[in-house]
């Protein structure tokens, strides 16, 4: 009997080792249940802000490509009133020579030189045209004067 005794607390001891493990495994499966739901909501969170961002991303694509659109037309408009001011400064100053030259007309024909200056009024015409194409800046007070002077 008393092997049969021994044989059955071996049996005993080796299903109490048995619940035991089972306990110990349903503990972690409880604690990797735990972390698939945090790995999970995680997930999910992560997915929540990638939209998030990708909207917020797009929002200021949009508002940059309209700032730029917006830029570009300012750009245009200066550029076309910087050239429409550069086509009025160069027929003010064509108009002042054209004065001056109809002003000495007169004494150039009296002089017989009329050829030679129309040569000068012309070549003065082509320098201030070279001038002022390369010029892109509004005109200052210094030229608007220059130019009041000529025209007068």
């Amino acid at each position: 009997c008393t092997q049969q005794q021994q044989e059955l607390q071996d049996v005993q001891q080796q299903l109490a080792d048995c619940r035991k493990r089972e306990r110990q495994l349903q503990a972690q499966v409880q604690e990797l249940e735990e972390r698939v739901a945090q790995y999970s909501e995680g997930e999910e969170h992560w997915r929540r802000q990638k939209v998030q961002y990708d909207q917020q991303s797009e929002m200021l694509r949009e508002e940059v490509r309209k700032q730029t659109q917006e830029e570009q037309k300012t750009d245009l408009v200066r550029v076309q009133r910087e050239k429409e001011l550069a086509e009025l400064k160069s027929k003010m100053m064509m108009k002042g020579l054209l004065d001056k030259a109809m002003e000495n007309s007169e004494t150039i024909l009296g002089m017989g030189n009329l050829e030679e200056f129309l040569q000068v009024v012309v070549e003065e015409v082509d320098k201030n045209s070279k001038r002022h194409g390369e010029e892109s800046d509004v005109l200052s007070d210094e030229e608007m004067d220059e130019m009041d002077v000529v025209y007068q």
